[in-house]
């Protein structure tokens, strides 16, 4: 059984028509396989919707069909929420420890998703796939010990 934590920039595709859609898709349908996210995703998911409302990039009925499209995939345990506890004094210290300590930049919602995704791994007791599509984030979790040691950087291009 392989495990997997996705964050928001890459599950986002399971919703989205686009270059990675195959790979989450594959992921999140493929048996045996187990899916987390953390509950920051689904915020972060309901405010790129709302800015693409703003923006005119999809109606409201758009926004809803894909929230819920999320909130399905929850419902049938496609993807499973993980809810961490202390996630932000920890994702602090991931901020100083990258930011300040190794001069590499770290967004705090980034943190966060690293925050849960360690503590995923540790609960579980294995090895945790951590996907995104986000370059330079998979580039911290492939480079730093403290995290690679725990979680598996896959990298999934939107381009």
């Amino acid at each position: 059984m392989t495990s997997f934590y996705i964050d928001t920039c890459s599950l986002k595709w399971r919703y989205l028509n686009g270059n990675c859609t195959a790979v989450i898709n594959g992921i999140l349908d493929a048996p045996g396989n187990t899916v987390f996210t953390s509950e920051l995703t689904i915020l972060e998911w309901s405010s790129a919707l709302a800015w693409a409302v703003r923006e005119h990039h999809i109606d409201k009925g758009l926004f809803k069909s894909n929230e819920m499209a999320l909130f399905t995939d929850i419902a049938q345990q496609s993807i499973r929420v993980f809810k961490i506890t202390r996630f932000i004094e920890r994702a602090r210290f991931w901020i100083e420890f990258v930011g300040v300590v190794h001069k590499r930049g770290l967004r705090s919602y980034d943190a966060i998703h690293l925050t849960a995704a360690l503590e995923l791994a540790s609960r579980l007791k294995q090895q945790v796939e951590f996907v995104t599509s986000d370059r330079k984030l998979a580039s911290i979790v492939a480079d730093f010990p403290a995290f690679s040691t725990h979680l598996t950087s896959r990298f999934v291009n939107p381009v």
